[in-house]
């Protein structure tokens, strides 16, 4: 069936150190939302996408060398 939408992508961009596209969008009830794995559709095409916190500023590396 057709699933409800709970966010809108504002802005996207292929990541060259990451080798992957990394979005900002405004989801609803965002910030309860951190570490659910969801299913974004942007220009045309689904993504699974992780929802993080805002700043996702890693200082170890852990989620790069994930």
């Amino acid at each position: 069936g057709r699933r409800r939408s709970i966010g809108v992508v504002t802005s996207s961009y292929q990541s060259p150190t990451l080798g992957r596209p990394v979005a900002l969008a405004l989801i609803e009830r965002g910030a309860a939302r951190h570490g659910e794995t969801i299913d974004v559709q942007h220009l045309g095409v689904v993504r699974q996408a992780t929802i993080v916190p805002p700043c996702a500023f890693d200082p170890e590396g852990r989620r790069l060398h994930a």
